[in-house]
């Protein structure tokens, strides 16, 4: 797969909708393409402040269709003057404006981006998560918000010992965690009494051989496979499991239950078929 056609795929990329093989060539193109990289993060990005926005009502002009494409239709032009600079974007934004009155709305929304702080103090939206995460590059992003004061509290589970503390006061914080270990770790990620703490995966350099151990040793042999962090969706990481050598598939063979590796909004999530505690 090629950076162009990689591009194509960004949406359901994003979505976890890609099949294994669509998915194996999208993962290596953006593995070893910076600008796809930079693209995808960008891509991501402005996915996130849409939803973000979902629900902020906005003023659509009667004209806004005619404008979008005017613009678009000159970007594009002088795109191909210089080709080395053409943009994801170009294409993706025009299937939008172009795409009829839910189109224009989103659109709209995110034009309305640049009038807006990047310091959201007045708590969370209906529906948004407390805690959640984000692709950066090969680093994720933790994503806090509050409408108290609380602390937000990273952890290594491997080592046992405490990452950073940062205190969240009715703001939105974000903080980048990076492996910052060559062979890989387990991380937690708790805020204050909000009942659900992320445990991700960090990838080692080293890819082992093993093919059975506890849930927390898979889901890193997983993220070293895959070269990326894991959300690790699983209740016991104690859990003993055995396993095939093929970590780079959607579905994972395993017993005594199977996994997925699904894709959401940019981040892999390791999710067993069933309850693996309650076995």
């Amino acid at each position: 797969m090629n950076s162009s056609k990689a591009r194509e795929h960004f949406s359901d990329y994003y979505e976890g909708s890609l099949d294994a093989h669509l998915l194996r060539g999208f993962e290596a193109e953006l593995e070893r393409n910076p600008t796809l990289q930079r693209e995808w993060s960008q891509f991501v990005e402005a996915m996130e402040s849409l939803n973000e926005l979902r629900d902020v009502p906005v003023q659509v002009p009667a004209d806004l269709n005619e404008r979008i494409s005017m613009r678009l239709d000159r970007h594009i032009w002088e795109a191909k003057q210089a080709p080395e600079k053409v943009s994801f974007l170009s294409g993706w934004w025009r299937s939008l404006a172009l795409g009829g009155v839910a189109a224009t709305a989103l659109v709209a929304t995110l034009l309305t981006l640049n009038q807006r702080s990047a310091n959201y103090t007045a708590g969370m939206g209906e529906g948004q998560s407390p805690l959640s995460v984000r692709a950066v590059g090969e680093d994720l992003e933790i994503i806090a918000q509050s409408r108290n004061s609380t602390r937000l509290v990273v952890r290594d589970v491997t080592h046992s010992t405490e990452i950073k503390v940062i205190e969240v006061n009715r703001q939105r914080v974000r903080s980048v965690i990076d492996n910052g270990d060559a062979s890989g770790r387990i991380i937690s990620v708790s805020l204050g009494d909000y009942d659900k703490t992320l445990v991700i995966a960090f990838p080692g350099t080293v890819e082992e051989s093993r093919t059975s151990g506890s849930v927390a040793e898979f889901s890193m042999a997983v993220a070293t496979a895959r070269r990326a962090p894991v959300v690790v969706d699983v209740s016991d990481l104690a859990a003993k499991v055995t396993w095939t050598s093929d970590l780079k598939s959607m579905k994972l063979e395993a017993k005594p239950v199977g996994f997925q590796v699904q894709s959401r909004s940019g981040v892999l999530y390791l999710v067993a078929d069933e309850d693996i505690s309650a076995r």
